[in-house]
């Protein structure tokens, strides 16, 4: 706490302004416009660093609401340099179904999270990730190249904004869009909470079949109390990132330990594989592994 309320104290002596200010619509316009063609450059350090910290919660908001044009021209209006602002720059132009322009924007993300400058990373400042764990969240995506949606192939037109309506996610739940069983075409997996007593995460997945979502399964069961911090589909693999608790605590304690699920199709049946840097209260796969027939896509 010490070290953030520091580097707070340093971006206030520098300068707090947004890199671009907004009077007229002609100005927002042509943000949106550099953002829509992938030649939005964020290329503002020290200067726009207080506007994007006090900014991170409704950029959070706006993403979680799909309200892509809005997002996409706030974090282009701050302009600062940094993994999570091209992170959300391809979140906006998929979510308009710009497959092609969002992952010019992952790539940059990905270049930032993973390179030996820090001053690049939201991970260098605690608390500064809105929730994602950046870097396997960016890999998942960027693992499978045909994962766009091909023209004249697909008249269904999945964005998240479209899908949080249809299924009435709240702003904890989340959406990802992918192949997931190779067939050329986006599907669908949800991570959603159901019962708010006890919290539970459920993951829902639905194929694209002619222009219909069929949802294969519902109701695998992620874990209860376990906050969902990643969901994406590569290479026709859904993988959901929680935080767990250790065996020896209680559900009370705060969950700090990172497990990721994987799940796969497998003929007609999903299959399903876990892991985590060490023992986990949950231990993923429940579901499939006391139940294996459970989810047979049939």
């Amino acid at each position: 706490m010490k070290i953030l309320l520091v580097v707070l104290a340093m971006l206030f002596l520098n300068g707090c302004a947004p890199n671009r200010t907004i009077n007229t619509p002609q100005e927002e316009a042509a943000i949106f416009e550099e953002f829509s063609t992938g030649k939005l450059q964020l290329e503002c350090q020290i200067g726009c660093a207080w506007a994007w910290i006090d900014n991170l919660k409704l950029i959070g908001a706006l993403d979680a609401q799909g309200q892509w044009r809005k997002l996409a021209v706030l974090v282009g209006s701050i302009g600062f340099k940094k993994d999570l602002g091209y992170y959300y720059l391809g979140r906006a132009a998929q979510g308009l179904g710009n497959q092609k322009i969002a992952r010019v924007y992952y790539e940059k993300s990905y270049t930032l999270a993973t390179g030996p400058l820090t001053t690049f990373k939201c991970a260098a400042i605690e608390n500064t990730c809105n929730g994602i764990d950046l870097v396997p969240v960016l890999a998942a995506t960027l693992a499978n190249p045909s994962r766009q949606m091909k023209p004249g192939k697909n008249s269904l037109m999945l964005s998240e904004q479209n899908l949080r309506k249809k299924y009435r996610l709240g702003p904890k739940d989340k959406v990802a869009i992918g192949d997931f069983n190779g067939d050329g075409v986006d599907d669908v997996a949800i991570g959603y909470h159901f019962n708010e007593a006890h919290d539970i995460l459920l993951l829902r997945l639905a194929v694209n079949e002619s222009a219909t979502l069929k949802t294969i399964a519902d109701g695998i069961n992620l874990g209860s109390r376990v906050p969902l911090i990643g969901l994406a589909i590569a290479n026709g693999t859904i993988v959901v990132t929680t935080l767990d608790r250790r065996p020896e605590e209680a559900m009370a304690d705060n969950p700090t330990v990172k497990l990721t699920q994987k799940f796969k199709l497998n003929g007609k049946r999903l299959s399903c594989s876990f892991y985590s840097d060490q023992p986990t209260l949950f231990g993923g796969c429940e579901d499939l592994r006391h139940n294996p027939n459970a989810y047979n896509t049939k």
